[in-house]
C-alpha cells in the first residue's frame, strides 16, 4: 500500500509542512510504501526526502492546483492508495479530484478555515473540535496533541524524565525559513542575558539572512548551527534548559524534550498553537523573557509531559490502519436468524456495565423484544462483518422525536481494541442515511466509557451536555 505525501516548502512558506509530513512518514514506513510529491524541491529538501529512504516525485511549479490534482490522480495514484495533503492551497476541489480516483484522503491541518472533503483530518493543535470544520458526514477527526507529528528523536525524548534546576543554556529556532529574520532580534536580546552562558541558534535550510549574523561568529557564547538532522537538533535541545521557538512544530518538539519554553507567534496560522501552549502552561510569551528567566516555573516541564507522552506514533499508525481495515468490513441489515448472536452480545459483561440497564437480559424477554423491534420501521439493526462473513458487532438505531436516531452499539469481545467500533458506526450511519434518509443521530455515553467517548469524538459528534441517568452520569452527543 502506497501513501503519497503532497507538501511544499521554501524560503517564503518555510519547511514546516514538509518536516511534519516526513515525521508522519517515519511513523508509517514500516508498514507502508511512502513517497513524496513536491513542487520544484530544492537540493536540500530533495536530500532530506531521499536520505530518509522515501521516493520523490518532483512536480513542476504551478498555481493551477486543479490541473495539478488531475495530473497527480492520473499519473501516480492507484485505487486504494492513501494521499496525505499538508498545505493551505489544497482546496476542496483538489480533495475531490483525489478522492474521485478512489484514494483515501487525509488532510493535515492547523487552520480549519476552508471546506474539506477528506476521509480523515489530523490537527495536532489543542482547542479544536469537529464542529469547527466544514467537512462531509464521513470525515473522521484526529485532533489534539495526542496526535503530535513529532520526529523520532523527539518521541524517544518525550518518554524520559527531565529535571531542571537552573538555566545557563538557551536553544533558539524560529522555523526553517524565518523570512522576517526574527532570529536576529531574539539573539540581540538573549546576548544581554547574563545567566545565559551558551546560546544554540539553529538556522533552517530555507533561512536567507545568515549574513546578518556574521558578528556572532566570534561570540564565545553564541553557537550557530545550520541544517541539522533531527537527532542533532534533539541533542541541542537536551543540552538547553530553556528555548525560544516559533509557536509551531518546533515548539512541540522542544515540549517533548522538556524545558522552559518561550514562544513567538511568527505568523497568524500559529495562533491556535500559541494559545494552547500559553493557556495550558507549557510555555510563556517571549515578551516576558526577563521575568521567566529570573523566576522560571519548573512545573512547565510537568505540563509538557501531560500533552506530549510519546505515544502519538501508535495513535497515528492506528489512523492509517483504520483506513485500510475499513475496506474489509461490510455492513448488512440484521435478520431474524441473528437473534441469538444479539442475545450473546447483549449479555456480555462489559456491555452490561456500560449500559443504562445493568441487569442481565432473560432469553424470553430478548426474543420478544428482538422479533418486535426488527420488524418495526422505527428501529434499524445493522451487523458488521469481516471479509469471511464473520460477525464483528452491531449497531442499533431507534427513532426518537424530531426524526432523531438514538445509537446503541456493541462489539464482539474478541474483536475489541482493533478500531472496529469506529468503522462500524461510521459505515452503519452512512448506510441508513442512504437507505432511509436519516440525518440526525444522538447517543448517550457513560462518562467512564473512554473507548466509546473516543469513537464519537473521532466521528465528529458534538458533546452537548452531561445528564444523570439512574446512578450514573452520561454525555449526550449529536451529529447531523
Amino acid at each position: 500500500m502506497t501513501i503519497h505525501f503532497r507538501a511544499d516548502g521554501d524560503s517564503n512558506i518555510g519547511l514546516g509542512h514538509i518536516i511534519r509530513s516526513v515525521a508522519l512518514a517515519d511513523m508509517l514506513k514500516a508498514d507502508f510504501n511512502c513517497q513524496f510529491l513536491i513542487q520544484d524541491p530544492s537540493d536540500k529538501i530533495s536530500l532530506l526526502i531521499l536520505n530518509a529512504g522515501y521516493g520523490l516525485q518532483k512536480l513542476p511549479i504551478t498555481k493551477d492546483y486543479a490541473a495539478e490534482a488531475e495530473a497527480i490522480a492520473e499519473t501516480y495514484i492507484n485505487n486504494g492508495d492513501i494521499v496525505v495533503l499538508d498545505g493551505y492551497h489544497f482546496d476542496i476541489n483538489y480533495h475531490r479530484k483525489i478522492r474521485k480516483k478512489g484514494a483515501k484522503l487525509v488532510c493535515i491541518d492547523d487552520l480549519h478555515e476552508q471546506g474539506f472533503d477528506a476521509d480523515a483530518i489530523i490537527n495536532h493543535s489543542e482547542g479544536i473540535f469537529p464542529a469547527d470544520y466544514r467537512a462531509p458526514f464521513y470525515t473522521r477527526f484526529f485532533l489534539g496533541s495526542k496526535y503530535a507529528l513529532l520526529r523520532r528523536p523527539f518521541v524517544v525524548a518525550s518518554k524520559s524524565q527531565r529535571k531542571i534546576d537552573n538555566i545557563n543554556t538557551i536553544f533558539v529556532n524560529l522555523g526553517g525559513a524565518d523570512p522576517d529574520n526574527i532570529t536576529l532580534g531574539v539573539l540581540k536580546k538573549l546576548d544581554k542575558v547574563a545567566s545565559a552562558k551558551k546560546i544554540h541558534v539553529v538556522l533552517g535550510g530555507a533561512y536567507l539572512h545568515r549574513n546578518t549574523l556574521d558578528s556572532y561568529q566570534t561570540n564565545s557564547k553564541v553557537k550557530l548551527h545550520h541544517d541539522l538532522t533531527a537527532e542533532k537538533m534533539c541533542e541541542l535541545m537536551q543540552d538547553s534548559q530553556a528555548a525560544v521557538c516559533s509557536a509551531s512544530t518546533v515548539a512541540c518538539e522542544y515540549s517533548s524534550v522538556g524545558g522552559i519554553l518561550l514562544v513567538i507567534k511568527t505568523v497568524e496560522n500559529q495562533k491556535l498553537m500559541y494559545d494552547f501552549l500559553l493557556k495550558k502552561g507549557l510555555a510563556a510569551d517571549f515578551k516576558d523573557l526577563q521575568n521567566v528567566l529570573s523566576q522560571p516555573d519548573f512545573d512547565m516541564v510537568k505540563n509538557q509531559r501531560k500533552y506530549f507522552d510519546g505515544n502519538s506514533p501508535l495513535r497515528l499508525k492506528q489512523v492509517f490502519d483504520s483506513l485500510l481495515l475499513e475496506e474489509s468490513i461490510t455492513i448488512r441489515s440484521a435478520e431474524e436468524k441473528d437473534v441469538m448472536t444479539y442475545f450473546e452480545w447483549a449479555n456480555d459483561k462489559e456491555v452490561r456495565q456500560n449500559s443504562i440497564n445493568k441487569e442481565n437480559i432473560k432469553l424470553e424477554d430478548h426474543l420478544n423484544w428482538f422479533n418486535s423491534k426488527i420488524k418495526s420501521e422505527n428501529h434499524f439493526f445493522c451487523i458488521a462483518e469481516n471479509s469471511k462473513g464473520e460477525a464483528l458487532g452491531q449497531v442499533r438505531f431507534d427513532k426518537k422525536e424530531n426524526e432523531t436516531w438514538l445509537i446503541n452499539f456493541s462489539i464482539d469481545r474478541d474483536e475489541r481494541g482493533k478500531g472496529i467500533g469506529e468503522i462500524m458506526l461510521h459505515k452503519s450511519m452512512a448506510m441508513i442515511r442512504k437507505d432511509i434518509n436519516a440525518s440526525l443521530f444522538m447517543a448517550y455515553v457513560s462518562i467512564h466509557n473512554t473507548s466509546s467517548l473516543s469513537i464519537f469524538n473521532k466521528l465528529g459528534f458534538i458533546k452537548l451536555r452531561q445528564e444523570r441517568i439512574g446512578n450514573e452520569d452520561y454525555f449526550y452527543f449529536e451529529k447531523e
